[in-house]
């Protein structure tokens, strides 16, 4: 093998490499948004039963 190959193969390598990572982060950046959405409604029901509380 030479070495023009060795380097084409390493460098495949690498790009492989960085495209699974920009996979992983783009998923678990897509979670984290749907769990914030979801701590967001949570806050607001439970200040809503607070303040319904304190109401009465």
């Amino acid at each position: 093998m030479t070495i023009f190959k060795k380097l084409v193969t390493s460098f495949l390598v690498i790009v492989f490499i960085m495209l699974a990572i920009l996979t992983v982060t783009a998923i678990n950046t897509n979670r984290i948004e749907n769990l914030n959405n979801t701590i967001a409604v949570a806050k607001d029901e439970i200040s809503f039963l607070i303040e319904k509380e304190v109401d009465h």
